[in-house]
């Protein structure tokens, strides 16, 4: 091992032992932050990770990223998150409003019903007046009771459209442009999920693919046919595991598949399967007509579990 190799494996060492120290899952965007703290140089970094204590949460590791290494995912969902808050503190403000006309309004009616059923007090009057204040009261009761609706309407539609939005963020923040599948930072997630799990975690197998010599592609046929062998590639591994699958591209030519609940035996042949379909495929330029031939991956399968 040359000097850089082992100055770089020292480093990797010193952050992976900082991150098992507090309990933080060993992902790579968790990596990137300790790597900055505890390598990079960053003393304010380190100490602020340093009064988190033990057992972080990815929250608040992630708001801790956007603040100190310039995201902006987080600031993104702190906005959306107070605007929600002040529609719904407008909500309740407005239902409190009508609470309390409600009420009036039932302490008119009980009063109007004792004023007309005394009869020794009854005169022509007192039954216009009570009769011609119930009429106003209901009338006020009435629209103020529509106002609320349509309010609550209005508001609700803005609620509706604002969790839209952040559907549609989350998709396309999870969602790898070129194949669709889920991308590295849905993929982290997902891995985090699986380590922080406190319940009982069956037999789970993580497969990393590496399509081979992938360099060698672009390097002969150009981007657009790598592209299009990622494209190819990505819907094969789709269609191979179960629709509830866990199916990533996190970088490059590599691929990650999450399979839970599987024997080491079924994980072992689904991975010999899908090489040889991989294989198999054969790749043809359609406008030139050129047989381009096939490609070939390489897996890794790591397992976990409660009885590794």
């Amino acid at each position: 091992m040359n000097i850089e190799n082992r100055n770089a494996f020292d480093a990797a060492a010193i952050v992976i032992k900082a991150m098992r120290s507090v309990g933080v899952a060993p992902i790579p965007r968790n990596y990137h932050l300790f790597y900055e703290a505890y390598v990079g140089s960053k003393s304010a970094l380190a100490e602020k990770l340093a009064m988190m204590g033990s057992d972080p949460t990815q929250t608040e590791l992630d708001e801790l990223a956007a603040t100190e290494m310039g995201l902006g995912t987080v600031q993104f969902f702190r906005e959306v998150n107070e605007r929600l808050s002040d529609q719904l503190s407008d909500v309740i403000s407005q239902m409190q409003r009508q609470h309390v006309v409600l009420e009036s309004y039932n302490a008119l009616l009980g009063e109007a019903s004792s004023r007309l059923a005394d009869v020794s007090v009854q005169t022509a009057a007192m039954v216009k007046g009570v009769v011609g204040a119930l009429s106003t009261a209901t009338g006020e009761t009435i629209s103020q009771g529509k106002t609320t609706v349509r309010y609550a309407d209005r508001t609700s539609a803005e609620l509706v459209e604002v969790y839209e939005q952040l559907e549609k963020y989350k998709k396309a923040a999870n969602t790898d442009s070129l194949t669709g599948l889920a991308n590295r930072r849905a993929f982290d997630e997902e891995l985090a999920d699986v380590y922080g799990r406190t319940a009982a975690l069956p037999l789970t197998a993580l497969v990393m693919a590496d399509v081979d010599h992938f360099k060698k592609v672009n390097d002969s046929y150009g981007h657009a046919i790598g592209d299009q062998v990622l494209v190819t590639v990505g819907r094969i591994l789709r269609a191979a595991a179960p629709k509830t699958t866990f199916v990533a591209r996190t970088g490059g030519e590599e691929f990650g598949i999450i399979l839970k609940g599987w024997s080491r035996d079924e994980v072992m042949v689904f991975c010999r399967k899908l090489c040889a379909t991989i294989a198999r495929r054969k790749f043809r330029n359609t406008r030139t007509r050129l047989d381009l031939g096939t490609v070939t991956v390489s897996l890794g399968v790591a397992f976990a579990g409660l009885n590794p």
